[in-house]
């Protein structure tokens, strides 16, 4: 019975740290959709200044979080939703309303994708 207890330890602690995981991106994915939400409600009211403020938030928030999510997330990912933040950023100092739009609509998808995959559910353990 003693033989148990260590493995079972370890397997809690993990699945403690799972949860916690699943926690913290669930609310970093949050602050950063409400944060590009802003940015796309200022683009629709080509309110360019306030767009450019939200997506510096966005990004600042991000980077402050990336080695954290170079860990638990695919590097391409960390990349390719870094990469969608500097067009959206370009776009939005460009004034391009209907690149900007789509740019965010993309990284608004990724956002989504990475805080559904980091979820703890049954279809993502098994």
């Amino acid at each position: 019975m003693r033989a148990f207890r260590i493995p079972c330890f370890v397997l809690l602690l993990l699945l403690a740290l799972s949860l916690a995981n699943s926690s913290a991106m669930a609310r970093h994915c949050v602050r950063w959709n409400h944060a590009l939400d802003a940015a796309q409600q200022a683009v629709s009211e080509e309110r360019w200044s306030d767009a450019g403020r939200s997506l510096d938030e966005l990004q600042e928030s991000w980077t402050a979080c990336e080695v954290w999510l170079r860990i638990v997330l695919s590097h391409n990912t960390v990349d390719e939703a870094q990469q969608l933040m500097e067009r959206s950023r370009l776009m939005v100092g460009l004034e391009e309303a209907t690149h900007a739009r789509d740019a965010m609509t993309e990284l608004d998808n990724l956002l989504e994708r990475i805080g559904g995959g980091e979820q703890l559910s049954l279809s993502n353990v098994l």
